[in-house]
This record gives structure tokens, sequence and C-alpha cells, in this order.
């Protein structure tokens, strides 16, 4: 079987697991060198070295067969404090990596929205610029960007959240090999400051994916800048920010749908408001604990797109839990706690099939 064994998955599944090299090694029972080499492709494993791989990383074989084509590494964009170790990061990663691949498998067959969003270079347009293009095609004229995840997945973007197992990124965005568009939210992320983050997403595959861009800090300055504008468009609200006590601040989340922080930056970020008194606001939050939890609770968005798929599987292609497991192939506990609860049915099977 060694002749089709796809050396890359050995990776993707220790990473999956949080494992490094050394670590991985020694449950495996072999040398660092020798796993090195297996990852490299340049190392063979026997039938009774595979059962040992597939017991540790909990994946079935089938895993390690998997020859689907998956996007280039550097192909995604993601919003992140500076503080993320490497080994979170790349454990993360890997977990992308594997439901980049599920989601084009699941949608090969489901016809989904199409991706009806001009795209857009800095090179033309600022990302101010950019955005208020995006509110008028999304026919969004005035006010609140209402449902946010509603309105992507209309427009054919997949989000999809889960814990990342860190608190230090919030999101990911990514173009799969089959050119599905995906957005990676952190389930652990409050809500107030989803909407930010999934905005900020947007901006991304919006204005960054036709290039790759040598300045990571720049373009995710654009996709800030974008995100605010988007959310908060500087000339419906530029004359609710001179004045910004905490009432006033609860009013404009309930009325715009974002973090009072979010609310805040914007203000500073249009000179409504200066660095001291910035700096005075988020002392004042961090002393209420607003920093982690605001209060005023913004309404939960869930994205249903995802779930739908399931549900047609087992509905109308007559699909058993087992079938998708094998299907995605993933274990019956990452099966059910990625892809375990799914409510809704409202796809239509691809006019293809």
């Amino acid at each position: 079987m060694n002749a089709s064994l796809n050396f890359s998955m050995l990776e993707t599944a220790r990473l999956f697991r949080g494992y490094t090299q050394k670590e991985a090694s020694v449950l495996l029972g072999i040398s660092q060198g020798k796993l090195s080499k297996a990852e490299m492709g340049m190392q063979s494993f026997d039938e009774n070295m595979l059962q040992t791989v597939v017991s540790v990383y909990d994946f079935p074989m089938e895993f390690f067969y998997d020859n689907h084509e998956n996007s280039l590494d550097g192909h995604f964009y993601f919003r992140r404090k500076l503080s993320i170790s490497g080994k979170e990061l790349a454990k993360l990663l890997a977990k992308t990596k594997v439901f980049k691949r599920i989601i084009d498998i699941l949608f090969m067959q489901v016809e989904i929205p199409d991706f009806r969003i001009n795209l857009y270079n800095t090179k033309d347009c600022t990302p101010e610029e950019i955005a208020k293009k995006i509110r008028y095609e999304m026919r969004i004229y005035k006010g609140k960007v209402p449902h946010l995840v509603n309105l992507l997945e209309y427009n054919g973007i997949i989000i999809f959240p889960f814990d990342f197992e860190t608190d230090k990124m919030d999101g990911l965005s990514v173009i799969t090999v089959m050119g599905n568009k995906v957005i990676f939210l952190n389930s652990r992320m409050p809500e107030d400051r989803k909407r930010f983050s999934l905005s900020h997403e947007l901006g991304h595959l919006i204005m960054h994916f036709d290039s790759i861009s040598k300045y990571p800090e720049l373009i995710e300055d654009e996709a800030n800048s974008f995100a605010s504008e988007f959310l908060l468009p500087k000339d419906e609200v530029i004359n609710e920010l001179s004045y910004l006590d905490f009432e006033h601040l609860g009013n404009l989340k309930k009325k715009w749908g974002v973090s009072m922080r979010s609310i805040v930056r914007r203000a500073k970020e249009l000179n409504r408001i200066n660095e001291q008194t910035y700096r005075n606001i988020q002392i004042n939050f961090s002393k209420k604990g607003y920093s982690k939890k605001e209060p005023i609770f913004l309404p939960i968005e869930r994205p249903t797109l995802i779930s739908d798929t399931i549900q047609l599987y087992k509905k109308e292609l007559g699909y058993e839990d087992n079938d998708l497991q094998k299907l995605m192939k993933l274990n019956s506990s990452d099966f059910y706690r990625f892809f375990g609860n799914h409510p809704h049915l409202v796809l239509s099977m691809s006019k293809n099939n």
C-alpha cells in the first residue's frame, strides 16, 4: 500500500493533534529522523508501523491514502495576535487543511450560491472606497449591515466556525482548490466581535487573493479599514462619535451591531476623539472587564450552509453518519465534534447529478 501513501498526510495528522515531531516520534516508538524522512516521502512504513500511526494519530487508515489536491500553504489570510506560537498556528493550519479538503468533497455534489461579489485591487481604490462599492452591490444603501452571516452565505461564502483552541486568532480566510471561498471563524470569540472579524476576512477575499503580498502588516491594515467602513460607514457615523460615554456606546452598539471597542476605534480613525481620550476609554474598559466581555449582547448569527449540506446528504442521498465519516476520512469523535449537529435543510442537489 505504500505506493499510494500520501506522506504529507503524516505531517498533517501529527500537526492536527498538536504534536511536535519529537513528541510524535516518542509515541510512535521511532526516531525523530525516521519520522522526518517519512513525512518527506523519503522513508517507507510497513503495515505494522502504519497501524501504529493510525492508533497514535487517531485517523482512519484511508486518511493517509487521500490524494485530494490541496491549496497552497500561502493561499490564506488570517486575523491574529502576534503572540500566537508557531505550534498553535501549525495546529490550526493543519485543521484548516483537512477542513478545506472536506468542504471541496462535500460541495462536489451540492449546488451552493455562486460567489457574486466583485473583486477589487487596492492599487486602484482605497479599502474604504471598496467597502462602499460592496455595500452598494449588496444593496445595503444605508444603516446597519443586516444579518451578516446570511448575507455572506447568500453570496457564496462558506463560514466554518470551530474552536481554534486559542484566543489569539479570530478568523482565517481561504480559497480551496475547487474555488470555494471559506471563512474559518473562532467559536471562542465573543459574538460582538464576530461581525468585525467576518467583515475583515471578507475584505481579504475581495482585495487580496489575486496576489500574495510581501507586506502582511499592510494587508491586515487594509482589511481592518475595509471592515470599519463596511460596518460603520463614515458618512453615517461621523456625527455620532463625538461624545462617547458608556450609555451612548451601548446605544451605538445596538444600532450598528458591532462591539463598543470597534466603535471607539472608529471614532479615533475618523479623528472624532484624540489619542488621550482613546486611551482613557480603553483603561475604563479594562477596569470594567469589558476588554473580554462587553455588556449588551448582540443577536447570535449562525451559519447554515454546511449544516444544510450534511442534512441533504442524509435526507436526499441516504447517507448515514458512518458513510459521511468515510467520505470525510474522519473518526467518529472528530466527525461529531465538527459536523455532528446539523438541524437545517435548504439546499438542492447539483444540476450535474
